[in-house]
């Protein structure tokens, strides 16, 4: 049933918009992504994997019309075989800049929220311009994944160490009780050993001064003496 206050018919089902366009110079949303792990989800930059893309027929071809960094984010559709990321259970696009794409609108004709839904394949014979399009070329052309960006990797600063994404299972409460116990009786150890040591002390100088006058056997004796007394205090 259509109606209702609360009922919005272009939103994802009322009207079905596709679209086709190019992903932009990869300075304008690599720094989106992580370049590899992370230690808290808060040291994530950016919201999963989003680029951003020039659409034919919403946006010029010129950049002076509208630039790459004003171009819409956009997210990307997974298959059911692929995951969500939960659980550990993902992919990784290999999505590059220069790469055309093709989607829909999730709100309609507002045409504000492209999804990614799948790429056109690239043919080895095609001409691929070695610039992106803020770095010298021309968009809606081929441009090549290698061409130069407008900012290159190398000048810019990684927040994380390359590698894969590490992801930390939550703590519970039992276990966040049993590292305070484990942490509790660690210090209680210390702590005996640390008054072990004190109390040794005029055994141990006792021994030094016997060193000292050359008595051997009498110093041999005095350290297994203090050694014993010393494990049974820790223990």
């Amino acid at each position: 049933m259509e109606g209702g206050a609360l009922f919005d018919s272009q939103f994802l089902g009322g009207s079905f918009h596709w679209w086709m366009g190019q992903i932009a110079d990869d300075s304008t949303w690599r720094e989106n992504i992580n370049a590899g792990k992370f230690e808290s989800k808060q040291g994530i930059p950016g919201w999963g994997y989003r680029y951003k893309v020039r659409i034919m027929g919403l946006h010029e071809q010129s950049t002076d019309v509208i630039d790459s960094e004003e171009l819409p984010w956009a997210t990307v559709m997974y298959g059911v075989t692929d995951g969500s990321g939960l659980g550990n259970c993902g992919v990784t696009p290999a999505l590059r800049q220069g790469n055309f794409v093709f989607g829909f609108f999730m709100d309609g004709p507002q045409q504000q929220v492209p999804v990614i839904m799948g790429v056109i394949g690239n043919n080895a014979q095609t001409l691929l311009q070695k610039f992106t399009e803020l770095s010298g070329g021309m968009s809606y052309s081929g441009i090549s994944a290698y061409a130069e960006s407008k900012t290159p990797k190398l000048q810019t600063l990684d927040k994380c160490p390359d590698g894969d994404l590490c992801i930390q299972n939550p703590v519970g409460s039992e276990e966040k009780g049993d590292n305070r116990n484990a942490l509790k009786v660690a210090q209680n150890g210390l702590a005996a050993a640390a008054r072990g040591l004190n109390s040794a002390a005029p055994s141990l100088s006792s021994i030094s001064s016997n060193i000292s006058d050359g008595n051997v056997y009498t110093t041999t004796d005095n350290l297994m003496k203090t050694a014993k007394e010393l494990r049974d205090r820790v223990q």
